[in-house]
């Protein structure tokens, strides 16, 4: 086979999303041969693997900026990623270049020899290779669906760490918790230290820790917050970090984090812990911007996620109107994802994502108004839906863009015009 090299990333991207004919196609079979004649499952670092439904992205921003701080050299793996698929890998906190992925992406090439893979199992490996060639002090890996099945679990975790677990993607991973939890829990390794962020976890997920006999860490019941008027303590079960700041990501995200950095044992001062919480901060995780209102983006997406973030919205100290600009994917629970809302959003801008499993607009807006809302327009494309809620919204107003990565990248993009 002739050896494939593209001019540029965006060449390279096109190329590696053609090559599979799913675009998600869970399972290990394909990717495991390939990871293991470029020795890509083993590194000689500490690595903690982090799955779950909603928080990992922010249980893996919390885990790098406490490894920065400390001085340590970290690289943390996320998917997916927003506005530019560099996000997906940084080092130290800084996006992995173009030209590094790029090297990748040929040895990845070479390497596959014309099996074929999904971009996920792909850029993964390619990520792993560019990990492998760095003198890292610690890795840390999202799991991209699942954990099972998902290319990231070819790789052994010092730690294991799942955050909430709620319904979703139904369609690879079951239909109610138990089910999905199992699918979760297949990160976890013999012996190995796990926590876990949700705090009630399955029974099935408890079980298979206890089937393999791992030392098992509960969030509420091993370690826990407690909040104050203007900070908060991190208890664990042989340490507590006092006054912690209240920033951008959910505490209990930030608490799972500090507990999976406590059971990897790398040292680092109470000062480490408290500047990684305060710097702490992810694009779409309620994210504010101030225009001439206030404006917030969330990725929020499911319904564990959509509650949460409903109660968060409905806290804040709106002296207008709320606006809502809402795009979601076909395949989620959108009735239930979007009806804590009814009550909270006074006029909703709808939009139609453009990616194939997008759900139509015009199908929001039929199930918005079946459960209650009043004022819904749609529109065709996210951006003009986030420009006609600018155009009509006051200073005192707020508007939340949610519903899908798609969603906030588009609002995003839209404002510089990309």
């Amino acid at each position: 086979m002739a050896d494939v090299n593209f001019p540029s990333m965006r060449t390279w991207l096109d190329y590696i999303a053609k090559i599979h004919t799913s675009a998600i196609d869970l399972g290990l079979q394909r990717i495991l041969p390939i990871a293991t004649h470029l020795q890509l499952t083993h590194f000689l670092c500490p690595v903690i693997t982090v799955g779950g439904t909603n928080g990992k992205g922010s249980v893996v921003e919390t885990l790098q900026q406490i490894y920065k701080a400390a001085g340590y050299k970290v690289a943390a793996y996320t998917s997916p990623h927003v506005l530019c698929f560099n996000e997906r890998l940084c080092v130290n906190g800084v996006m992995v270049a173009d030209d590094v992925w790029m090297q990748a992406f040929a040895v990845i090439e070479a390497a596959r020899a014309g099996r074929s893979i999904s971009f996920f199992e792909f850029t993964t490996l390619a990520a792993l290779w560019i990990c492998q060639q760095q003198k890292l002090d610690i890795l840390i890996l999202e799991v991209g669906l699942g954990g099972r099945l998902d290319a990231v679990n070819i790789v052994d975790a010092s730690v294991a760490v799942i955050t909430n677990i709620d319904i979703d993607h139904v369609d690879w991973l079951g239909d109610d918790r138990e089910k999905i939890a199992i699918e979760k829990a297949g990160i976890f390794r013999s012996k190995q230290k796990v926590v876990c962020g949700d705090p009630d976890p399955p029974h099935s997920l408890l079980k298979m820790a206890a089937d393999c006999e791992a030392e098992l860490f509960c969030f509420n019941r091993d370690y826990r917050v407690q909040l104050q008027e203007s900070h908060w303590n991190w208890i664990g079960p042989n340490k507590i970090y006092s006054a912690l700041p209240v920033a951008q990501l959910r505490l209990q995200n930030n608490a799972t984090a500090i507990m999976a950095a406590e059971l990897l044992g790398l040292p680092r001062s109470d000062e480490v812990v408290y500047h990684a919480v305060r710097n702490a901060k992810l694009t779409g995780r309620y994210e504010k911007l101030k225009l001439h209102c206030q404006v917030i983006f969330d990725v929020a997406h499911n319904p564990q996620a959509t509650r949460d973030l409903q109660e968060r919205f409905a806290r804040e100290n709106v002296q207008g109107r709320r606006f809502a600009v809402v795009g979601m994917l076909r395949d989620k629970d959108i009735r239930a994802s979007l009806t804590p809302f009814i009550a909270t959003i006074d006029v909703w801008y709808v939009a139609s994502l453009q990616c194939p499993r997008a759900a139509e607009g015009v199908e929001i807006v039929t199930i918005l108004t079946e459960n209650g809302a009043t004022t819904c327009y749609n529109f065709e494309s996210v951006a003009t839906a986030f420009q006609a809620a600018l155009e009509n919204s006051s200073v005192q107003d707020s508007i939340l863009v949610f519903g899908s990565f798609h969603t906030v990248a588009d609002a995003k993009h839209s404002l510089v015009g990309t």
